[in-house]
């Protein structure tokens, strides 16, 4: 564990997750043959296993939560909480030019905007062309500009014909296999995809409706008028005839996790006639379909997926077997199938391209997707497909980098990235949220609750037109508070979705009130009269105590009376509301007052220096509640890690250092710091365990140079993974 300290430096949030291998003889191989390191939406991956933010990474923006969940999911001791994210990104189509092609989409398009992704659609003849390499520069300026991080890319059309996208081929195998994984890398010159990409491969503006109905339908209003246990049914085949044992192995492994979700029925398929079995498993409506077998899908073909007739009840498929994929060689490959079929088929399917698979790589592949699909708490199918890439990166790119390289490409969806997977009865919502605003409110405070009890982590949007005003995610009372600004007259959408969570859909209506109330921004008072501790100079820092008046004004057309401001607890580490309620005088109609008393807050050495601490204030009168939110500016350094420089070969009876380096994110210059390196591994020992960095000013870097703490490992060790935190 590696612990910073010193000086004025009072807050050091980020969690450096770091696995320092100590081979055994038999590992040796792997860490010989390891590649260069490579990044992922503005994180660092080296070889040994580290995650850090990569130096220069744009902006500083924040990072959607999916790219932090496949961190976390993937890489033991990463801390998902550590870095700003959002709980949606930008979501982008990319479409061949046509009235009837952007009909046809203009339901997905509108579906995504209510979810609140912020959206953007455009046609290969708008971003310059649909040649593969156009689209991956369109994208790129996308990644590396737009203020919501880019998150997901849906590309609509096959790969040649009358309504086309382009895709790209590897160049590694021989075989020239198709696949759209070049779209997703952004960041850097390595393998690894960036955003979740996922292709709507139809031929025809008719066929793309088919799609876009299904794929809404299924999100926004799922089949509940009759056999509701379709949620809870999987279909899993294996065929050992080429594929070997593994198939079988790795199906059982994902019944065993179907099983602890309170899955009711699932069909295994391991031996008889697998085309009759099939065909009966998915007519009768899954949520979940797999297959692990050869290249034939066991007799299942295109002509038999047209012909299913499971209707709405559309299963995820995952097929990565020889040839389920190869959608630009074959005219109509699988996993297009299955998209395809206009009486059911799946609502999305993961295939792989080209007729030399090999097993090995596809169970790695298989198995990131399964359990990130299942277990991450993020069942959206383009994080999926990223993870299951990512997990084929973490464990065969330091032996088989091409491998790696290969499958990437191969695999890919047919299906929209931002679908989730349904694996449970959708749960009914019921959600408290005003029915009116006046056009100067600040804030709406929405309460979500399911069978009487609140819900955590829905996702709430709401927007006029076009992109969403604010988007968040419940806490666990199930409450959230938007944040709103410049309100115009008329009707806001807001809608409520998540995971297993049946999409609420209302309206609220914006207009001027009778009464309406606000807080008006914060006066500190930190001069060490009263209640106040601190240096005097009216800013909150760490370690003060800090009196706040705030001020309310009344936006509405009549006086209000019985006015009580009760400041709700922060969920930021290192803020405490000592005296959080105040009561007010009345206040007439355009006025503004400040309280009877003051509210008193403490920051704690561990406060967010050089942020805005956002504070939630209900307000209640006699005329009803109103919520807003105060902005608490709180003043000083803090730390980010930039770089960790790790040297020295992890095997046993060897020795390793490190050299960090780190940010000064806040709004003042830090003093000295003291960093202290220690284990609770016993097959670790730290020779050099104290280093220091200079001050830095604010925005500046400062490092311990290379080599500054050091370790070492005795002749025979095991693997070791440390979780390398930091605190004050």
């Amino acid at each position: 564990m590696c612990a910073f300290m010193g000086g004025s430096m009072s807050h050091f949030r980020t969690i450096l997750s770091a696995t320092l291998a100590g081979f055994t003889a038999c590992c040796l191989g792997d860490a010989a043959a390891a590649t260069g390191e490579a990044s992922l939406h503005g994180f660092r991956l080296a070889p040994d296993g580290i995650v850090a933010t990569k130096a220069g990474a744009p902006d500083g923006r924040a990072i959607p939560a999916s790219i932090a969940t496949l961190l976390a999911s993937e890489y033991t001791g990463f801390d998902k909480a550590a870095p700003a994210t959002v709980p949606l990104g930008t979501w982008v189509c990319v479409s061949p030019p046509g009235a009837e092609i952007q009909a046809a989409l203009a339901p997905l398009i509108a579906w995504r905007q209510r979810q609140g992704y912020h959206v953007i659609a455009a046609t290969t003849d708008q971003i310059g062309g649909g040649e593969d390499y156009q689209v991956k520069a369109w994208l790129q300026q996308l990644y590396d500009t737009v203020d919501v991080p880019l998150e997901m890319v849906c590309l609509v059309g096959d790969a040649d014909g009358a309504v086309a996208i382009d895709t790209s081929r590897e160049q590694l195998s021989g075989l020239y296999g198709e696949g759209d994984h070049y779209y997703t890398q952004l960041d850097g010159d390595d393998v690894l995809g960036d955003v979740h990409l996922g292709r709507l491969s139809v031929t025809s503006a008719a066929q793309l409706v088919t799609v876009v109905n299904k794929i809404v339908a299924y999100e926004s209003d799922p089949w509940l008028t009759d056999d509701t246990t379709w949620f809870t049914r999987a279909g899993l085949v294996a065929d050992v005839s080429e594929s070997g044992w593994s198939t079988i192995y790795s199906s059982r492994w994902v019944k065993q996790h179907l099983l602890e979700l309170n899955y009711t029925a699932i069909d295994t398929i391991f031996n008889g006639n697998y085309l009759v079995q099939q065909m009966a498993s998915l007519n009768a409506g899954k949520s979940l379909y797999t297959y692990r077998g050869h290249w034939q899908m066991s007799g299942l073909s295109t002509a038999h997926i047209a012909l299913l007739s499971n209707q709405r009840k559309l299963p995820f498929v995952v097929t990565l077997t020889c040839d389920t994929g190869s959608f630009l060689t074959d005219t109509t490959s699988r996993s297009e199938a299955f998209l395809r079929a206009p009486n059911g088929g799946g609502i999305a399917c993961i295939g792989t391209a080209t007729t030399g698979t090999n097993t090995r790589y596809n169970d790695s592949v298989f198995q990131g997707i399964i359990d990130h699909v299942l277990l991450s708490g993020d069942p959206r199918l383009g994080p999926a497909l990223s993870r299951g890439k990512l997990h084929m990166y973490a464990n065969h790119n330091a032996v088989t980098p091409d491998a790696v390289a290969i499958w990437s490409t191969w695999n890919n969806l047919m299906g929209d990235p931002a679908t989730a997977l349904w694996t449970a009865v959708p749960r009914q919502l019921s959600v408290t949220a005003p029915s009116t605003l006046d056009p100067a409110a600040d804030a709406m405070s929405v309460l979500v609750m399911s069978g009487g009890a609140p819900v955590r982590g829905a996702v709430v949007s709401v927007r006029a037109t076009g992109d969403p005003l604010a988007v968040g995610v419940t806490d666990d009372n199930g409450r959230v508070v938007l944040p709103l600004a410049g309100l115009a007259t008329g009707t806001l959408q807001l809608t409520v979705t998540g995971p297993n969570l049946r999409p609420w859909l209302g309206n609220v209506t914006v207009g001027t009130q009778a009464t309406a109330l606000r807080p008006l921004a914060a006066v500190v008072d930190d001069d060490n009269l009263g209640q106040s501790r601190g240096d005097g100079d009216g800013t909150a820092e760490p370690g003060e105590t800090v009196e706040l008046t705030i001020p309310l004004h009344n936006d509405g057309t009549t006086a209000v009376q019985g006015v009580r401001g009760i400041l709700r607890r922060s969920e930021s580490a290192g803020v405490l509301l000592l005296v959080p309620d105040a009561f007010y005088p009345n206040i007439d109609a355009g006025q503004t007052v400040n309280g009877l008393s003051r509210f008193v807050v403490t920051l704690d050495a561990s406060a967010a220096a050089g942020t805005v601490e956002p504070l939630t204030m209900d307000i209640n009168t006699g005329s009803g509640w109103f919520t807003g939110v105060v902005e608490l500016p709180i003043a000083g350094p803090a730390v980010a890690l930039a770089d960790v420089a790790v040297s020295g070969t992890a095997a046993p009876g060897t020795a390793a250092t490190m050299g960090l380096s780190l940010t000064n994110t806040g709004d003042r210059a830090s003093l000295g710091l003291a960093a202290s390196l220690r284990s609770n591994d016993r097959w670790v020992t730290i020779t050099d365990a104290q280093a220091s960095f200079p001050g830095a000013a604010s925005g500046a870097a400062t490092t311990t140079g290379a080599g500054a703490l050091r370790w070492r490992w005795p002749p025979i060790a095991r693997p070791a993974t440390w979780p390398c935190s930091n605190s004050t």
